[in-house]
């Protein structure tokens, strides 16, 4: 399917927020006193922005929602494989909200922000492969 110009800037434009987001997350794992919270929160937002960005491209209304099960969900609509992305994204949407306020999950870990990462770049590598973009 070719991307119609506004469609395809649209596109784009979620999945530029969603690296953004994914760019975070490794700088804070990375510091020299790593920030484990907001490394999950911001793969969970990396992940959210790039499913909101192929529901653009199917054509669907972007939710508002932080549930990353219910936007994988609504894919399997279009994309029924990504039912194998469920589990992955009902560990990455815990830290939508949790993970900004102390005390929710009892602080996340280097373990945390490393399979955060890994759940993560599963999930972005499926959009990128559905929208046929570079996964680098």
């Amino acid at each position: 399917m070719k991307l119609k110009p506004p469609e395809l800037k649209e596109v784009a434009a979620w999945l530029a927020k969603a690296d953004g987001d994914a760019r975070m997350a490794d700088a804070a794992m990375g510091m020299d006193d790593p920030l484990w919270d907001q490394a999950c929160f911001h793969f969970q937002q990396a992940v959210e922005k790039s499913l909101k960005g192929l529901l653009v491209h199917l054509g669907d209304e972007v939710p508002r929602t932080h549930d990353l099960v219910f936007l994988v969900e609504k894919i399997c609509e279009a994309h029924p494989d990504f039912g194998r992305l469920l589990e992955s994204a009902s560990e990455l949407s815990q830290y939508a909200v949790a993970a900004r306020y102390p005390g929710f999950l009892g602080g996340e870990t280097s373990s945390d922000a490393k399979e955060a990462r890994i759940y993560a770049l599963e999930i972005i590598d499926a959009v990128k492969q559905v929208l046929q973009v570079d996964p680098s």
